[in-house]
């Protein structure tokens, strides 16, 4: 009898070492199935944040406002607005998603360039025109596709926008992966 219990019990523990194994084992090579998870980041920009491109001769009624609640920049002269963005080295940008009220009478563009600093030269990355609604002023966003990883050791990002007359810019989310 005390052979057969023996016996029994290291037939048992080698039986447990094996499944012990097999699940160290075959587990990671399971897990390494499984579909990544991507995790998308955002980036977002008020108006607040932009500064004029230049005050030039203010005329009588030329000036520009950047209010705060909601955040709203308009102009009612001939000026443009820059931010720098600040975005993570590595990133693959996805998306930018342009805020802005479109003018009845006024149009207004928009756009993200990349500044090559070493070489003094610039590459527009995504952007767009809102063009006169001709009735009244319509409240939109629109989201345009990028396909770029920020590399911060070569390059500067920034957005500028010109609002026109009756057309406002509100702000800008950029969507992207990694960085």
């Amino acid at each position: 009898m005390k052979v057969t219990q023996h016996v029994r019990a290291g037939y048992l523990v080698t039986l447990a070492m094996g499944a012990a194994i097999g699940l160290t084992i075959i587990g990671p090579a399971t897990a390494g199935t499984r579909p990544a998870t991507v995790t998308v980041h955002h980036f977002s920009i008020a108006a607040s944040a932009f500064a004029p491109q230049s005050l030039g001769p203010v005329a009588a009624g030329e000036d520009y406002l950047n209010q705060w609640d909601p955040a709203t920049l308009s102009n009612n002269g001939q000026r443009c607005f820059n931010a720098g963005l600040v975005l993570p080295n590595g990133a693959k940008l996805s998306s930018a998603t342009f805020f802005y009220t479109q003018g009845a009478h006024n149009g207004i563009s928009m756009e993200i360039s990349r500044q090559d600093l070493g070489a003094h030269t610039a590459k527009f990355l995504a952007g767009l025109v809102g063009d006169p609604t001709g009735q009244t002023t319509v409240y939109k966003q629109e989201t345009i596709g990028l396909t770029t990883v920020v590399n911060t050791a070569k390059f500067a990002y920034t957005a500028g926008v010109c609002p026109m007359g009756d057309s406002t810019f509100t702000g800008l989310t950029i969507s992207y992966t990694g960085g």
